[in-house]
């Protein structure tokens, strides 16, 4: 794969650095994203390789922009 996502073994993006006490859940629209998710899984809406490959398939820029939860909507 040569996606916008597919950064595995790339090098030249320097360290990863996390803000203390960050928190899991930024805006509470987050939790609400993550809430649904395993019911959505679990009633056979979609498995977790067309969720992988939704997000594989967005747009770079739209990928580039948005954030962790926003790639899951």
């Amino acid at each position: 794969m040569n996606g916008i996502h597919d950064t595995g073994g790339a090098h030249g993006y320097g360290p990863v650095y996390r803000e203390p006490n960050e928190p899991v859940f930024r805006y509470d629209w987050e939790k609400t994203v993550m809430s649904l998710f395993p019911a959505l899984f679990a009633n056979g809406n979609f498995n977790v390789d067309e969720f992988r490959h939704g997000i594989e398939r967005m747009n770079p820029i739209d990928y580039l922009k948005g954030t962790y939860y926003e790639h899951w909507i």
